[in-house]
């Protein structure tokens, strides 16, 4: 997740070229945040950027949680969590939240192995500092 200030097509185009492989493949909805209009009849696109882009256009309001059903639990998960944990937060500490929120979404199923990954990290560690 990444805190961006608006959904221009510039914008995004940015963030994808600086946080996605060019040789990914996306699957978005159809906005038209994706193209961008360089010159009066050129546009450049996401799949400018990438190997592949398909975009998803869904028509039935219905159908919306049904076509990309874990981008609407994370974002639904991350706004219950700010909520619930932080009540109010400031802007300038929004990608740290996201950050942390991220983190923690992605180990929810470490909880068992938590100590155990510890441990082998305690045991594994070699300083570079030596008492003389």
């Amino acid at each position: 997740m990444k805190v961006i200030s608006d959904l221009k097509a510039e914008t995004i185009t940015e963030q994808v070229k600086e946080h996605v492989s060019p040789k990914a493949c996306l699957d978005t909805d159809d906005s038209t945040s994706y193209r961008v209009l360089r010159t009066q009849y050129k546009y450049v696109d996401l799949k400018d950027n990438v190997a592949e882009h398909r975009p998803v256009k869904v028509v039935d309001k219905k159908q919306v949680g049904k076509v990309f059903p874990w981008v609407h639990v994370a974002i639904s998960n991350a706004k219950r969590w700010i909520l619930a944990n932080h009540h109010d937060i400031k802007e300038e500490f929004l990608q740290f939240y996201l950050n942390e929120f991220c983190y923690k979404f992605n180990r929810r199923y470490f909880e068992n192995a938590t100590f155990d990954r510890l441990l082998l990290c305690a045991i594994s560690y070699k300083n570079e500092f030596r008492y003389i």
